[in-house]
């Protein structure tokens, strides 16, 4: 009787090696063909803006806003849609203020949620939906007084107003209630602005900056390079990943949020003349001047020193992976092969397979950034996995073991039954292929394009292609030898990153180190109990939790 066999049952022959043999060059072909561009664009002037576009704006407009793609401004009393177009195009957001109420523009601030419109006797919302515009007015500061001069920034969906007489946030999903938050630091004058960026929020006061956290409070940091006035820099906004922008008609200067470092970047020559408000818009900073038009402005790219020996090694490094597929493919004989390996794993790799796959683009790039950004916050989560580890070690680990089942899902159907198994393999892939996958795919991407100048979705399509190859053809052999070369190679990041950023710190160890403390870089436990901010007990209960959940994850079971 003819019977079809698996393909986990016998090698892979040289017809089934065809389609690795397509992705691989598909990968390359994705990877390769837009470096040229990124080397070209690399050598233009990365201190000069550029302008793409000029549209008019209402007569009179002074502020900027955005909702969506969708530009807003104010002109007056009236709120207008950007470009104009026929029909509504107007909107008398005063009109909504309660009868003799002092309508005057106090601040103002822009994001997803809306144009928002501070006056002293209230805060309206401005939106854009079906191409009309729509407003609502939001609760009254509690104020007891009326505020005569204020600045505004949204952060983490809240509305963050503060004025001469108070600081308060609003969380903009309720828009209910008002939070009163420690008073400012310093004195609120003309020429104040409040920007939320990444975690935090930066005032900029002439001559001095201070940035707010919500769970640490205010501290200052660099304050403005002279002649650089705020009180002559009307247009402010947030750009990129980390940098706040305040152009003038010369020069567009950057605060780099996460550095506390200042860049000039020169403006166009057919750029903003007296600029008033500005809003960005994708990756389009969008100035309104005081000739009553819009001009939009982008950044070129940034010099990486990314080269074609570069990725020369990256595209050596997905041959390699592939071909590590092929060759322990030609080892399938059955499904044990494929599950488990033929029982041949080594235990040090098998250690360094279960190291690179929970040490992922997030351990390696997120949580850096974080410290690097804030403290050793989260450097705290892995203190709490080394003293929870033996609970993995001698209790976890001797169980399953134990069971010799070859899936972590093959229990449940010995256990209750395959309907049941069913259903845990269905959460696990929806839990494990596209929550978790998806942002340790969209991580590095990120970084990749930047680096490399490939777009972010070629950049996930290459990995993923490449990382189904190796799995699907080489089976659990072929995965956990990958993990091994990519935990040695991350291990060597780590240790060459460290060197490299020692090399060129111009202070002793003394020095820095006070350097550390003074900034408050070295704060590792938070034991303040908040469910809304990452401290020591959230990270204490979600690695036990994450530790006694890992001996129902395949990952685990496998290994």
């Amino acid at each position: 009787m003819f019977t079809l066999k698996s393909c986990t049952e016998v090698p892979l022959s040289a017809a089934r090696r065809l389609p690795v043999l397509f992705a691989l060059l598909l990968a390359l072909a994705i990877t390769l063909s837009p470096v040229s561009a990124q080397v070209t664009e690399s050598g233009r002037p990365a201190n000069r803006l550029i302008a793409t576009a000029h549209s008019p704006a209402p007569a009179g407009a002074t502020v900027l806003g955005t909702h969506g793609r969708q530009l807003i401004s104010l002109a007056g009393g009236t709120a207008h849609m950007l470009p104009l177009s026929a029909g509504e195009v107007s909107l008398p957001w005063a009109g909504i203020l309660p009868a003799g109420s002092d309508a005057r523009l106090l601040a103002h601030a822009s994001g997803t949620e809306g144009l928002f419109v501070i006056t002293p006797a209230a805060i309206v919302r401005l939106t854009v939906a079906d191409g009309k515009l729509a407003s609502s007015a939001l609760p009254p500061l509690p104020s007891p007084t009326p505020a005569t001069i204020a600045v505004a920034s949204i952060l983490s969906g809240q509305l963050y107003v503060a004025t001469d007489t108070g600081f308060w946030s609003l969380r903009l999903k309720e828009a209910d209630v008002w939070t009163a938050h420690p008073s400012l630091p310093v004195k609120l004058v003309r020429g104040s602005c409040l920007i939320g960026q990444l975690d935090q929020l930066t005032l900029f006061n002439p001559g001095s900056t201070h940035v707010f956290m919500p769970f640490s409070g205010w501290k200052p940091v660099t304050r403005a390079p002279a002649p650089f006035d705020l009180l002559s820099v009307p247009a402010v906004t947030r750009f990129g990943a980390a940098h706040i922008f305040f152009v003038t008609a010369v020069q567009t200067h950057a605060y780099h949020v996460s550095t506390d470092t200042w860049t000039s970047y020169a403006t166009p020559d057919s750029g903003p003349v007296a600029p008033l408000s500005a809003v960005t818009s994708g990756e389009t900073l969008n100035v309104l001047t005081a000739a009553s038009s819009v001009t939009s402005l982008s950044m070129p790219p940034l010099p990486t020193g990314y080269n074609w020996l570069d990725h020369s090694m990256v595209a050596a490094y997905l041959l390699a992976m592939i071909g590590m597929s092929v060759w322990f493919s030609r080892k399938k004989q059955d499904s044990n092969d494929y599950f488990r390996g033929g029982n041949r794993i080594p235990w040090w790799v098998s250690g360094m397979s279960l190291f690179a796959t929970f040490a992922s683009a997030i351990s390696m790039m997120a949580m850096p950034g974080k410290a690097f950004a804030g403290d050793w916050t989260y450097f705290s989560q892995g203190l709490f996995a080394l003293l929870i580890l033996p609970v993995s070690l001698f209790v976890l680990a001797p169980f399953v073991r134990r069971l010799k089942i070859p899936t972590a899902n093959a229990y449940l159907e010995r256990r209750f039954g395959l309907a049941t198994r069913l259903l845990g393999s269905s959460i696990a892939v929806f839990s494990t292929s596209l929550a978790r996958q998806g942002s340790v795919l969209l991580l590095p991407s990120i970084a990749l394009s930047t680096v490399m100048g490939v777009p972010v979705e070629a950049c996930i399509l290459v990995m993923g292609l490449v990382t189904l190859a190796y799995t699907f053809f080489g089976g659990l052999e072929a995965v956990v030898w990958t993990d091994t070369v990519q935990g040695f190679i991350m291990i060597a990041a780590v240790i060459g990153c460290l060197a490299l950023a020692w090399s060129r710190v111009d202070m002793g160890a003394g020095e820095a180190w006070a350097l550390l403390q003074s900034g408050d870089k070295l704060v590792t436990f938070d034991w303040s109990w908040s469910l809304a901010y990452p401290t020591a007990w959230i990270f204490l209960i979600t690695t036990l939790i994450g530790t006694l959940g890992s001996v129902s994850s395949q990952d685990y079971i496998q290994r």
